[in-house]
């Protein structure tokens, strides 16, 4: 936008949210202390050591992550399941990109049955001036977000 013209730079820094960066930033400290920790393995473990071929753990790991990005926002579930998912294409010797290509897809999609699923939620939640906005996103989005995952 900036190289067309659209935005003036000044508009475009002063259009940056510092909330939501430091937010970002501190998901990112959050996400790589829990990788580094260890305690992301045994989750991964118990999550996904039933999944018996690369369907299965694609499916599972669709499923998971998107019921997750549901509850909690969807660049949390982004950040701490991309080295999860790395970890994943490894250990079991699976494309990388596909992985990260379904961790994207089902945190993209899974987001939308909740207010807090991601950003965009909320202010949609807060400008229509839902009553109970979980109940609402949950009656009106749950069949499509499943029909998406």
């Amino acid at each position: 936008m900036l190289v067309t013209g659209q935005i003036p730079p000044l508009d475009a820094l002063r259009a940056i949210s510092i909330d939501i960066m430091l937010f970002l930033f501190g998901m990112f400290i959050v996400g790589e202390a829990l990788w580094r920790s260890g305690a992301l393995l045994p989750l991964s473990y118990m999550l996904f050591c039933r999944s018996m071929n690369l369907n299965s753990l694609v499916l599972l790991l669709i499923l998971v992550t998107g019921l997750l990005s549901a509850i909690l926002m969807n660049d949390t579930v982004a950040i701490i399941g991309t080295p999860f998912v790395i970890h994943l294409s490894r250990k079991y010797g699976i494309s990388a990109k596909m992985l990260l290509m379904v961790l994207a897809f089902a945190v993209t999609t899974g987001s939308v049955m909740s207010p807090i699923g991601n950003p965009q939620n909320l202010l949609i939640a807060i400008g229509a001036g839902m009553e109970y906005p979980f109940l609402s996103f949950l009656r009106y989005l749950f069949l499509p977000r499943m029909a998406g995952l």
